[in-house]
Protein backbone atom coordinates (compact mmCIF):
# COMPACT_ATOMS: atom_id res chain seq x y z
CA UNK A 1 0.00 0.00 0.00
CA UNK A 2 1.46 3.77 -1.09
CA UNK A 3 1.79 6.07 2.09
CA UNK A 4 -0.96 8.32 0.22
CA UNK A 5 -3.79 5.20 0.92
CA UNK A 6 -3.64 5.93 4.97
CA UNK A 7 -5.55 8.33 6.70
CA UNK A 8 -3.98 10.98 8.26
CA UNK A 9 -4.26 10.82 11.81
CA UNK A 10 -4.17 13.83 14.33
CA UNK A 11 -1.30 14.92 16.32
CA UNK A 12 -2.32 14.64 19.92
CA UNK A 13 -1.22 17.63 22.25
CA UNK A 14 0.97 17.15 25.03
CA UNK A 15 -0.69 16.22 28.07
CA UNK A 16 -1.61 19.34 30.43
CA UNK A 17 0.61 19.07 33.45
CA UNK A 18 -1.43 19.39 36.70
CA UNK A 19 -1.69 22.80 37.89
CA UNK A 20 0.23 22.70 42.05
CA UNK A 21 -1.82 24.46 45.04
CA UNK A 22 0.25 27.14 46.46
CA UNK A 23 1.32 24.60 49.67
CA UNK A 24 2.72 22.34 46.45
CA UNK A 25 4.68 25.45 45.19
CA UNK A 26 6.23 26.37 48.39
CA UNK A 27 7.13 22.65 49.28
CA UNK A 28 7.79 21.83 45.57
CA UNK A 29 7.09 18.73 46.29
CA UNK A 30 2.94 16.89 45.74
CA UNK A 31 1.66 16.52 49.34
CA UNK A 32 0.14 12.92 49.67
CA UNK A 33 -3.52 12.80 51.96
CA UNK A 34 -2.80 10.61 54.92
CA UNK A 35 -5.94 9.27 56.34
CA UNK A 36 -5.88 7.89 60.22
CA UNK A 37 -6.29 4.32 60.16
CA UNK A 38 -7.10 4.60 64.22
CA UNK A 39 -10.08 6.36 65.74
CA UNK A 40 -8.62 9.32 67.69
CA UNK A 41 -12.23 11.14 68.50
CA UNK A 42 -11.91 9.98 72.33
CA UNK A 43 -8.85 12.03 72.40
CA UNK A 44 -8.48 14.79 69.91
CA UNK A 45 -9.89 17.57 72.06
CA UNK A 46 -12.86 17.87 69.54
CA UNK A 47 -15.76 19.84 71.77
CA UNK A 48 -17.80 18.07 69.62
CA UNK A 49 -16.60 14.35 70.75
CA UNK A 50 -15.58 15.85 74.32
CA UNK A 51 -18.98 17.07 75.92
CA UNK A 52 -20.66 14.79 73.93
CA UNK A 53 -23.70 12.88 75.95
CA UNK A 54 -25.44 9.79 75.54
CA UNK A 55 -28.62 8.13 76.46
CA UNK A 56 -30.12 11.80 76.27
CA UNK A 57 -34.25 12.18 77.06
CA UNK A 58 -35.62 13.83 73.49
CA UNK A 59 -38.03 15.81 74.94
CA UNK A 60 -35.43 17.20 77.18
CA UNK A 61 -32.76 20.77 75.93
CA UNK A 62 -29.42 20.14 77.32
CA UNK A 63 -26.92 22.42 78.20
CA UNK A 64 -23.24 22.90 79.37
CA UNK A 65 -23.60 25.84 81.50
CA UNK A 66 -20.83 27.33 83.91
CA UNK A 67 -20.82 26.55 87.78
CA UNK A 68 -20.82 30.65 88.29
CA UNK A 69 -24.11 31.11 85.84
CA UNK A 70 -26.13 27.73 87.33
CA UNK A 71 -28.44 30.63 89.54
CA UNK A 72 -29.80 32.15 86.11
CA UNK A 73 -30.70 28.89 84.74
CA UNK A 74 -32.34 27.63 87.54
CA UNK A 75 -34.53 30.66 88.11
CA UNK A 76 -34.76 31.76 84.65
CA UNK A 77 -37.76 31.41 82.43
CA UNK A 78 -37.26 27.80 80.88
CA UNK A 79 -36.37 26.75 84.67
CA UNK A 80 -33.39 24.32 84.15
CA UNK A 81 -32.41 21.80 86.64
CA UNK A 82 -28.94 20.45 87.13
CA UNK A 83 -28.58 16.95 85.49
CA UNK A 84 -27.31 13.70 87.95
CA UNK A 85 -26.37 10.61 87.30
CA UNK A 86 -29.09 7.75 87.44
CA UNK A 87 -28.59 4.50 86.59
CA UNK A 88 -30.01 3.96 82.48
CA UNK A 89 -30.02 8.50 82.37
CA UNK A 90 -28.06 10.56 80.57
CA UNK A 91 -23.87 10.46 80.91
CA UNK A 92 -21.26 12.44 79.19
CA UNK A 93 -19.85 9.84 76.91
CA UNK A 94 -16.03 10.61 77.54
CA UNK A 95 -16.49 10.73 81.55
CA UNK A 96 -14.89 7.92 83.46
CA UNK A 97 -15.45 9.36 86.88
CA UNK A 98 -19.41 8.67 86.92
CA UNK A 99 -20.81 7.90 90.75
CA UNK A 100 -24.64 7.78 90.96
CA UNK A 101 -26.23 10.50 92.33
CA UNK A 102 -23.62 13.04 91.11
CA UNK A 103 -24.33 16.23 89.13
CA UNK A 104 -22.55 15.77 85.48
CA UNK A 105 -19.56 17.88 85.38
CA UNK A 106 -17.12 18.56 82.76
CA UNK A 107 -14.29 20.98 82.59
CA UNK A 108 -15.78 23.01 85.01
CA UNK A 109 -18.93 22.91 83.33
CA UNK A 110 -22.14 21.37 85.18
CA UNK A 111 -25.15 19.88 82.53
CA UNK A 112 -28.40 21.15 82.99
CA UNK A 113 -31.33 20.63 81.11
CA UNK A 114 -35.10 22.24 80.72
CA UNK A 115 -38.29 21.17 79.07
CA UNK A 116 -37.49 21.00 74.96
CA UNK A 117 -40.40 22.60 73.51
CA UNK A 118 -40.58 25.09 76.00
CA UNK A 119 -37.09 26.32 75.21
CA UNK A 120 -38.46 26.19 71.20
CA UNK A 121 -41.25 28.20 71.99
CA UNK A 122 -38.64 30.54 74.02
CA UNK A 123 -36.29 30.79 70.79
CA UNK A 124 -39.27 31.56 68.47
CA UNK A 125 -40.66 34.51 70.91
CA UNK A 126 -36.91 35.40 70.93
CA UNK A 127 -36.89 35.23 67.19
CA UNK A 128 -40.15 37.69 66.88
CA UNK A 129 -38.58 40.15 69.05
CA UNK A 130 -35.62 40.64 67.10
CA UNK A 131 -37.24 40.99 63.74
CA UNK A 132 -39.36 43.55 65.43
CA UNK A 133 -36.61 45.42 67.03
CA UNK A 134 -35.02 45.41 63.66
CA UNK A 135 -37.55 46.35 62.02
CA UNK A 136 -37.98 49.51 63.83
CA UNK A 137 -34.33 50.80 63.57
CA UNK A 138 -34.78 50.48 60.09
CA UNK A 139 -37.95 52.41 59.75
CA UNK A 140 -36.07 55.01 62.05
CA UNK A 141 -33.06 54.96 59.80
CA UNK A 142 -35.21 55.34 56.57
CA UNK A 143 -37.18 58.48 57.87
CA UNK A 144 -36.36 61.63 55.77
CA UNK A 145 -34.94 64.48 57.50
CA UNK A 146 -35.47 67.94 57.27
CA UNK A 147 -32.05 69.45 57.13
CA UNK A 148 -32.93 72.64 57.85
CA UNK A 149 -34.30 71.91 61.76
CA UNK A 150 -31.13 70.11 61.62
CA UNK A 151 -28.51 73.23 60.94
CA UNK A 152 -30.34 75.62 62.94
CA UNK A 153 -31.42 77.26 59.36
CA UNK A 154 -34.77 79.10 59.93
CA UNK A 155 -34.68 81.10 56.66
CA UNK A 156 -35.19 79.39 53.23
CA UNK A 157 -33.61 81.71 51.15
CA UNK A 158 -30.11 80.35 51.18
CA UNK A 159 -32.05 76.20 50.26
CA UNK A 160 -33.38 77.54 47.51
CA UNK A 161 -30.44 80.08 46.23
Amino acid sequence: MAKEALPETKKSKPARRRKLSDAEEVLGTHLMRIDPDEDFSDVDGDPKTDFALSNTDPNRKYHWASQSDIGNYKSGQLGYKIEHYEEGGVFATLNDEQRLGERIEKKDLILVSCDKAKWQKRNRYEHVQTLQTNEAMIKKLQRTRDMRRELGDDDDSEMRA
